[in-house]
């Protein structure tokens, strides 16, 4: 009897101990999860895209969990370059008609957004769509958040 509790308590230690992430597109004030993307880890990227509501061109952002579950912007992609761009922070480069910008230094707790489902919003883990515009709820307070599991 020991030894299977001493086994499970050593089980459920590693499993505390795994490092491994949630994940969780909610909303802001109700906490309601609409999407979740499980077993992530320090290092993992995601990608949040949409058609700028000004320029109407395609806008890219990459982020990467932190080993403390923040979200750090590592990579910001568009095609016109209006007012509000951000200009004087990272390294800037053209590549295949994009805008690319990165070494940007940003390090937040979550991505907050009043949602539309006008800008196509999409949210992509490796290469796979976790929602589009119409998957999450047209005009409400909507974040991404990196929960420990």
């Amino acid at each position: 009897m020991k030894g299977r509790l001493f086994i499970v308590l050593l089980c459920l230690t590693a499993c505390a101990d795994s490092g491994e992430m949630t994940l969780v597109v909610q909303h802001q004030e109700n906490y309601e999860i609409y999407k979740e993307v499980q077993h992530l880890k320090a290092g993992d990227t995601f990608s949040l895209m949409w058609v700028h509501s000004v320029e109407h061109t395609p806008w890219r952002e990459t982020y990467q969990l932190t080993d403390d579950g923040e979200l750090e912007l590592i990579e910001t992609a568009f095609q016109s370059f209006g007012a509000g761009v951000p200009h004087q922070k990272g390294e800037m480069t053209v590549e295949h008609g994009e805008v690319i910008v990165r070494n940007l230094d940003e390090r937040i707790d979550a991505l907050r957004w009043i949602h539309s489902h006008h800008v196509g919003f999409e949210l992509m883990v490796d290469g796979e769509p976790v929602f589009q515009a119409e998957d999450l709820p047209h005009f409400e307070k909507i974040e991404i958040r990196a929960l420990p599991n």
